[in-house]
Parts: structure tokens; C-alpha cells; sequence
């Protein structure tokens, strides 16, 4: 027992003396660290005082690096990044004549803060980079829509994670909270116009157009009311027209000349007619009022209407009303209702500041909301409503009355932080700094000419950017060649979005400026209706006229270097100098006279590139034919002196080395093709058989491709004739395998392929059992692609016109039933990616390859380019006497009896479907980028040859259509005779373009 008592003692007395020594140890270590840190916090302040003292003194020998030891990492981030254009003297003294001609009171950039605050992109500190993606990019939009800083997006988030708002219906706190919030930002609004006081109210809508609307719906049209419009408004201020007329009032469209008339008297004038016609024909104890409309600018040209218009109608007509459509003016101006007091007054706030977007307003005149009229009650919106009875009342306040149901609150409350944007500058500041610039843009390429003196730019305006109050910051032009015919504008737009340069182009849904700067008439309208062209399509040139233009529109974070590289861009792409002289595909010496006939029908054809980088076919004209003989040697294998059989040879000599090397389908649109593998391929009415024969759609019905959908690339298609399968597979997925002798039942419409309507069958429930042996593709798409989409059969029966030979059919095919493209231009091709991107390693390009331009038949050998003079040409197979049917049954059709002859037909225009790595499934930005500097024809971008086959093959296809539908004459034992087209095959020229 006593032995059991010490050992207790011991063993309390041992752990006693332990967790003291624990506890002593600990704290020594504590102060150890405590020190350490004491020490180190130390060492960084003394540390960051040689830093501050550092810079203090790297600051006072005009030395800009600021010294930072104590984080490395601070160092790499605040990092200052050169300016690619430090460097250029030339832009440096544009920049200073630009200064000293249109800046000389510093109406240009806001005091420095362009370039200090808003767009520093190589400071290094984030914080001095407002718009951080326009390093990179050149925005030229800004009427249609603006951009949004980067702090006020900030901003905009901070204060909703740091508040609660709920509806400002709601009469708890939250809700009141809210209301009061939303009611700031009328005031908001009102106080940027300079609204007098307690004279306007705000009503919120979805935007400027849904502002024009309600005006429209609600004015108290009669039949002696009349609607008054300048004739180049915006098409939603033109759409109040149907109002009126619906109404039984009359219109009257005004001519813009007439507002340039300081008195306008003859606006005056006709307004006085009309009223007095009016009263003459209304009761005196009925009121009728007419509506004025006009917007504040025309979003077409820029120019900005005399405001003044308003009080002059005011003052002598009180029974009409003025709407100004404010969208395009309050952007990049200042609008003051005090001075030019409006009755109806419709805004977007995106245009003014990027975000929100779908959000607008209607301002209106409180003595004048009570002639509208508004039917639609809803909640929020009345006073009292009774369910079984037709009774209501109006709420009193304005804007309570006219906005329907809940308002967009949030995006309501977001208004502020880009009202504190334009604040901060000041609109004047902003109307000065981007007339300034639009002044130098406008007389810079109004400057611009081509080699031969012929203008480059056709502007279209009615002043001269003298008076900031008659133009707002819009350009609006095309562009013409040296021969004095003008670029298309979506070639313009193509070229520059390749060039990270945003622009506009069409009409800009202002019909009456549109048609009258361009000389639109009412008949060319119809024709091009007939043509097919509809707003935002890309027939930018019909019978030889325009059908739209290029716009220009600044905003306040636009600087000098955007203008400066677009200026060089329009010079690099569009002033046809005609300095270069290599040549493909014709020669500079051999025979001379055949030669010229060449090249002459280059030139008569407008091949040429219209920027003088290598000839639009690349083709230049030459300038010395004794310069770079090497480079002659090279590109066409002859050296020292030429005789008749060099350079450009006879047919039998220059095709003999070309073959057609390769053949591919592609039987569903925008997936990989398939490689013909047994040596031949049979030809049907719509060119490959099972070429495009299906396609893919969205829920709406709208055919997708590798431009909607990039991902679409990486379906790989395989075509097995023996087990008479069509099979799909993809990453990670099961493959899928179709029927190719099964049409489906479950659906039928009309698939909208290239502006063209073809009948197609979609594959759906009644085509997925054991019976069809069809797995059920439709879900097979969605695992793959993550969207609802449907694959669609054509039908057997339905067919398109091709778009370059109206004469052939084509299936879901974009132009024409084949596609040709030679492996020799795609290698010269690639060897200039290489050499217009000499920063990146050449691995980066090698999914560029003849797969990139889905062709039908692939040619090997030659030069590059020469298939562009081809004319027509046939193809000669080793085997064809011998070839078979599929079943070995019938005979082919043989080159001895039927030559397989293809007609060249026109060239590819190409689009950024070249762009989509088919390796990765997403969108680069070559090829295209550097096909546009050098393979320009006509306005299009040009890569490959359309063909298609002769009549006389054409005919035999069908008539072994009608033999196979039992509409022959022939007796029943005829047989369908196939015609097959084999690879590899010689190509033999038979003539050519000239």
C-alpha cells in the first residue's frame, strides 16, 4: 500500500515538473517567434523605407522604376509593359499634329486621364486600366452599344453582396429601401438632363425602342391628328407611323435639309397648313393633337439636329408635341431639357454606358403624360380594380401608371455607378474629346488615295465636322478600288474583325438616311427583296449599287491609337499600290503572248489584290521582270534563260505532273468528312454520293455549324457501304451508327440551309427501336455537345439550286456540289502563316492542313494556285475500263465513251469556318488573317475552286434517276448505268480562263 501511495507521488511530481517545463519551453518559443517576427517586421519597415527613399530619389532623377523589395511578387504584376507604338516615330508625329490641330484647348483626352486612367494598358497596376480588353482590340460600335468600365462593374457588384434589395412593391423595410433607391435614380436621371424642376416625370422601360413604342400606343391619335417624322430616323421611331395610321391619322416624313434652315420656316410652313386644315375639318369642342418626332442625332451620319426646333413648335402650335429620340445624341453629348424642353423624351442606357443592357427610359413632360392614353391596367399600376366588373383607376403618380407589373429594379439601381462615370468627366468634356477625334479620323481618310489618285473613301455627311453642335462622333462611308467600283461592306468588316477592328456595316435601321446617301431607289429596294437581300445579311453589292455602308462610331474611351491603327489598317488592306511581283501560277517568261492573254484576264477580272499584298489570286502585276530572278527559279523551277517550252507549258505538260490525289465526304454538315478508301466513289444529280445529305439543327429549326457550334468538328463520320452504315463517333463517346438506306418517319420540315429552304426529316422517337436498328441520336448529340439538337435527313426528292450554276442541284451543300482545293496552295499557304507570324513556333499552325477547307477532292502537284485558271479539265483514271458497280454488277460509266470532264464554276468565298481548329474544336484566328492579304477577289476572301460536272455526264446521273424510279421509256430490263469518279486520277486541263 505504501509502495502504491509514493509511486502516485512520484508519478504526480513527474508530470507536474514536466508540463512546467513544457509550458517554460513554449513560452521561450513564443518570445523566440515573437522576436523573429518583431525582427522581420522590423527589417521590412526599414526595408520599405529604403524603398520609399529609393523611389523618392529615382523620382527626383526623372526616373520612373519604383523600387519595391519587400514582395516579389508585386514586383512581376505592377510591371510596366512597353507600348508597341513607344517606338514609332510616325505615330508619334501624327500624334502631335493631331494635338496641335485639333486639341489646342486640350478638347482632347479629359486632362491625360485617357491615357493615365481610362486605357493605361501598360502601366502594370490594374487599377489604371478601365477597359483592359481594348488593349488588344479596337471598338468602333459605340452607337449601338457602348462599353462599361471596369469599376463600375465593380462597384455594381460590391453593392449587391453587400445589400439587400427585394421588389419596391413590397411595403416591408427592404422593400422601402428599394423604392427609395429606385426613385434616387429618377432624380439621377432628371438632374444629368437638367429637367426643371418638378416638370418631368421618369417612366422605366426595356430600352429606347419600347420608349417610342408606348408614346405611339398611348398618343391620342384621331383622324385629324398627324404624325410628323424626319425622314433619316431610326426604324422604331418610323414604326409609330402604324399608330397613327391604324388610327385613321395621316404622316407627313420631313427632309433633314429642312432642319438645317436656322428659321425653319419650312417646317414652320407645313405644320401651319396641316393644323389649319384641321380645324377646319374638327368639332371646336374636340381636341386633337399631332406628334413631332426627330432624333437628337442621326445614327447613320452623326449629325446632330437644331435642338432649338422644339421650342419653335412649342411656342406656335399647342396642340403638338415633340418626341426626341435621344438614343444616338446623350451618349457622347450633353442634353439639357431646361433649355430645349421636350414633351417625350426616349433613351437606352446601355449606349450611354454599357450596362445594364435591355433597360431604357421614356422622360416625359408632366403636363403632357395626361393626354396619353393608356388601356392596359396591371400590377402596380392602379389604385383600385375590381374582378367581376369592368372597373379601375389609375395610379396618379406618373410613373407608377405606365410601368407594368415589377420594374427591373436591380439593374434599376445599377444606373448610378455609370451615371457617376460620365459625372466624372463631364458630357461636355466627353462631346469635346471624341469631336476631336472624329475631326482628325474624318479628315485623315478623306485624305487617303490610291496609287492612281483615285479617292479611297466616300464619305456620307452633310457638314463639314466643323461644329461639334452639328456632329456628333459617327463616320459613315465606303470604300472604293482604284478602278472607282466600290468594296463591298462586309468584306471591309471581315478584314477589320481579322484585325481585332470592330465596326458596323448595313443600314442601321435607318432606311431613309440609308436609301438616300446611297441612292436607293424604291424600285432598287424591290429588286433587292427579289434578290434575296434582307437587313443584316452579307449582299453588300446588288446590280452594281451598295446596299448598305461602313459606320464608324466613337465613344468616350476611344483614344488617338485606335484611331491611328484603323487609318493604317484601311492603307495596309485597301490602297492598291500595285508594288509587289511575284507571281503564281503564271509565269514571267516563257510564252510571252500567252502569258499576257493570262494575265490580262487576272486584270479584266478584278484578281488582283486591292492592297497590293500579292494579287487576289497571287497575282501581282510585275514591275520589272529582270527583278528576283532567284525567287523566279524557285517558284517555277526554271533557270537561267526561257524558251517556248518553260515557264507557263503547253496543256500536256503543265497538268501532267497534277492528280487528283484524295476524295472526301462529308455526309453530315459541319463534321469531319470521310476518306474514300477503295479507289472510287459513285456521282449522283447533288455531286458525292451522301455528301451533306444530312445536317444538324437547334429547337428553332436552324441548321448549326462549326461557327455556331466549334465543337461539331470533332464528330468524326465513317461511311461502311458493305453493312450499309453512316456511323458517328466522337470523345468519349459510344459510336453511333445510322442506316444509309432508311429515311426517317417521325418528322417533316422545311431546314433553312444558306437562305435557301430544303425539305428535311428529322430522326425522333418513331425512327429509335429494334426494328429501324437506329440508336437514338438525338440524345446522342446532347451528351456530346450539351444542346438540344436533332439530326435531319434532306428528303430524296428535295434539292437547292446551287448558289455559282443555278443549273445543278445541291444538297445541304453551301454553294455547289464539289469542292476543290490543291495541296500546293495550301503548303504556300502555310509557308506565309509562317513567315506573317514569326513570333510563334511553326508546331502552333499544324492543324492548318487541307482538312481546314472541306473539299471534295483534293489535287496534288503543279504550282500553287494554278487551278484558279482552269476552265475545265478531266480526269483520267489507270483503271477506269474496268471499273465496276458496288455489287459488281453494272458497268461505270468509262472515260473512253463519257470523259469525266468538271467545269470550274467560281471561286470559294471563304469565312471564318476556315478558322476552327477541326483538331481542338475552337475558333483561331488563321487562316483567314493572312488568306485576307493576299487572296482578295471581288469583295470575298477567296480559297479553292467550285466545280461542277459536265452536261453530258449531268444527264446520264439523271437519267439513271428516272431509270431507277421507273420513269424510263427504256424497256423494264434497262439498268441504271452508275458514274463513279476514281483516285487517283491524272488531271488532264482541256481549257482554261482567258
Amino acid at each position: 500500500m505504501l509502495i502504491f501511495i509514493v509511486s502516485i507521488i512520484i508519478t504526480f511530481l513527474t508530470v507536474f515538473v514536466f508540463k512546467k517545463f513544457l509550458n517554460n519551453n513554449n513560452s521561450n518559443n513564443q518570445q523566440d517567434n515573437d522576436n523573429s517576427v518583431n525582427n522581420k517586421l522590423k527589417k521590412e519597415i526599414i526595408n520599405t523605407n529604403k524603398s520609399i527613399d529609393n523611389s523618392n530619389n529615382n523620382n527626383n532623377n526623372n526616373n520612373n522604376n519604383v523600387v519595391d523589395s519587400s514582395n516579389s511578387v508585386d514586383n512581376k504584376n505592377n510591371e510596366k509593359i512597353n507600348n508597341p507604338l513607344e517606338n514609332d516615330n510616325k505615330y508619334k508625329e501624327e500624334f502631335l499634329k493631331f494635338k496641335n490641330r485639333f486639341s489646342k484647348n486640350n478638347e482632347y483626352g479629359y486632362n491625360g486621364a485617357i491615357d493615365l486612367e481610362l486605357r493605361n494598358h501598360y502601366s502594370g497596376n490594374d487599377d489604371d486600366d478601365q477597359f483592359p480588353k481594348l488593349k488588344d482590340i479596337i471598338y468602333f460600335d459605340h452607337t449601338a452599344s457602348t462599353l462599361p468600365s471596369k469599376n463600375q462593374i465593380k462597384n455594381i457588384s460590391s453593392n449587391f453582396l453587400n445589400n439587400i434589395y427585394c421588389n419596391p412593391h413590397s411595403i416591408n423595410p427592404i422593400g422601402l429601401k428599394t423604392k427609395e433607391s429606385v426613385d434616387s435614380i429618377r432624380e439621377l436621371i432628371l438632374n444629368h438632363f437638367n429637367a426643371p424642376y418638378k416638370q418631368y416625370s421618369v417612366i422605366f422601360t426595356s430600352g429606347c425602342t419600347d420608349s417610342l413604342k408606348k408614346v405611339g400606343e398611348y398618343f391620342p391619335w384621331s383622324e385629324n391628328s398627324k404624325f410628323y417624322y424626319s425622314l433619316e430616323a431610326h426604324n422604331s421611331l418610323l414604326g409609330i407611323r402604324e399608330y397613327a395610321c391604324e388610327k385613321g391619322a395621316s404622316f407627313q416624313s420631313i427632309s433633314s435639309l429642312y432642319f438645317k434652315n436656322n428659321s425653319f420656316s419650312d417646317i414652320m410652313e407645313i405644320i401651319e397648313g396641316d393644323q389649319l386644315s384641321a380645324s377646319k375639318k374638327s368639332d371646336d369642342s374636340q381636341v386633337s393633337y399631332s406628334l413631332f418626332g426627330f432624333p437628337g442625332q442621326c445614327n447613320y451620319s452623326g449629325s446632330k439636329y437644331p435642338l432649338s426646333i422644339i421650342n419653335q413648335i412649342q411656342k406656335k402650335f399647342k396642340n403638338v408635341k415633340v418626341l426626341l429620340d435621344a438614343a444616338s445624341l446623350v451618349g457622347t453629348s450633353p442634353l439639357d431639357l431646361s433649355k430645349y424642353p421636350a414633351d417625350f423624351i426616349t433613351i437606352s442606357f446601355y449606349k450611354m454606358f454599357g450596362f445594364p443592357t435591355g433597360l431604357g427610359a421614356l422622360i416625359v413632360k408632366n403636363d403632357s403624360s395626361s393626354i396619353l392614353n393608356k388601356v392596359y391596367f396591371s400590377g402596380g399600376t392602379v389604385n383600385a380594380s375590381m374582378a367581376q366588373e369592368r372597373f379601375h383607376v389609375h395610379r396618379d403618380n406618373i410613373a407608377a401608371k405606365f410601368e407594368d407589373g415589377t420594374i427591373d429594379y436591380m439593374n434599376i439601381i445599377s444606373l448610378k455607378e455609370g451615371f457617376d462615370q460620365l459625372e466624372r468627366l463631364g458630357m461636355e468634356n466627353i462631346q469635346s474629346h471624341t469631336f476631336s477625334m472624329v475631326q482628325w479620323l474624318k479628315e485623315e481618310i478623306s485624305k487617303l488615295t490610291h496609287s492612281n489618285q483615285m479617292p479611297l473613301c466616300l464619305l456620307y455627311t452633310d457638314n463639314h465636322y466643323k461644329d461639334p453642335n452639328k456632329q456628333g462622333a459617327i463616320i459613315n462611308f465606303n470604300l472604293l478600288r482604284s478602278t472607282g467600283e466600290m468594296v463591298g461592306y462586309n468584306e471591309v468588316e471581315k478584314l477589320a474583325s481579322l484585325s481585332n477592328i470592330f465596326i458596323r456595316s448595313g443600314c442601321f435601321c435607318n432606311p431613309g438616311a440609308c436609301h438616300g446617301y446611297l441612292n436607293l431607289t424604291k424600285s432598287d429596294i424591290e429588286e433587292h427583296l427579289k434578290e434575296g437581300h434582307i437587313c443584316w445579311d452579307d449582299k453588300d453589292i446588288l446590280n452594281g449599287k451598295p446596299t448598305g455602308s461602313l459606320r464608324l462610331s466613337l465613344g468616350y474611351m476611344n483614344n488617338f491609337e485606335d484611331l491611328y491603327k484603323f487609318v493604317e489598317f484601311l492603307k495596309t488592306n485597301f490602297i492598291n499600290d500595285h508594288e509587289k511581283s511575284r507571281v503564281y501560277g503564271v509565269s514571267t517568261c516563257g510564252n510571252r503572248d500567252k502569258n499576257k492573254n493570262k494575265m490580262n484576264y487576272l486584270l479584266n477580272n478584278q484578281k488582283l489584290n486591292s492592297s497590293g499584298i500579292n494579287g487576289g489570286i497571287g497575282i501581282d502585276i510585275p514591275q520589272n521582270e529582270s527583278d528576283n530572278e532567284s525567287e523566279s527559279e524557285n517558284e517555277f523551277g526554271g533557270g537561267g534563260a526561257c524558251d517556248d517550252e518553260s515557264g507557263l507549258q503547253s496543256d500536256s505538260q503543265s497538268d501532267s505532273s497534277v492528280e487528283l490525289s484524295e476524295i472526301y465526304v462529308y455526309p453530315v454538315k459541319s463534321c469531319s468528312g470521310y476518306r474514300v478508301t477503295n479507289g472510287k466513289w459513285e456521282l449522283v444529280a447533288s455531286g458525292l454520293k451522301y455528301d451533306r445529305e444530312w445536317t444538324i439543327i437547334d429547337q428553332s429549326g436552324n441548321y448549326l455549324n462549326q461557327k455556331k457550334l466549334p465543337i461539331l468538328a470533332l464528330i468524326q463520320t465513317d461511311i461502311d457501304l458493305i453493312s450499309d452504315k453512316l456511323v458517328l463517333t466522337a470523345p468519349e463517346m459510344k459510336p453511333i451508327s445510322i442506316s444509309l438506306s432508311y429515311y426517317p418517319v417521325s418528322a417533316f420540315d422545311q431546314i433553312q440551309v444558306c437562305g435557301d429552304k430544303v425539305d428535311g426529316l428529322l430522326y425522333g422517337d418513331k425512327d429509335f427501336n429494334s426494328a429501324t436498328q437506329i440508336d437514338n441520336v438525338t440524345n446522342w448529340l446532347y451528351q456530346f455537345t450539351g444542346k438540344k439538337c436533332y439530326l435531319v435527313r434532306k428528303a430524296p426528292e428535295s434539292f437547292r439550286k446551287s448558289k455559282v450554276d443555278d443549273s445543278n442541284k445541291i444538297s445541304f451543300a453551301n454553294e455547289s456540289p464539289y469542292l476543290l482545293i490543291n495541296e500546293e496552295s495550301v503548303k504556300d499557304l502555310k509557308e506565309r502563316i509562317y513567315s506573317d507570324n514569326p513570333n510563334s513556333d511553326k508546331s502552333e499552325w499544324n492543324w492548318i492542313s487541307k482538312h481546314s477547307f472541306r473539299a471534295n477532292l483534293i489535287i496534288k502537284g503543279g504550282k500553287p494556285y494554278q487551278e484558279d485558271l482552269w476552265s475545265q479539265f478531266q480526269l483520267i483514271s489507270d483503271n477506269e475500263e474496268n471499273n465496276q458497280g458496288n455489287g459488281g454488277g453494272s458497268p461505270s460509266i468509262t472515260a473512253t465513251k463519257h470523259p469525266l470532264l468538271f467545269n470550274l464554276v467560281g471561286d470559294c468565298n471563304r469565312c471564318k469556318m476556315v478558322c476552327i481548329n477541326q483538331k481542338m474544336g475552337i475558333e483561331e484566328r488563321e487562316p483567314l488573317t493572312t488568306l485576307s492579304k493576299y487572296r482578295r477577289s471581288n469583295g470575298k476572301i477567296i480559297f479553292g475552286q467550285h466545280l461542277n460536272l459536265s452536261d453530258s455526264i449531268l444527264n446520264i446521273i439523271n437519267s439513271n434517276n428516272s431509270i431507277g424510279n421507273g420513269g424510263s421509256s427504256e424497256s423494264s430490263t434497262s439498268l441504271p448505268t452508275p458514274v463513279f469518279i476514281n483516285v487517283p486520277s491524272k488531271i488532264k486541263v482541256i481549257s482554261e480562263r482567258y
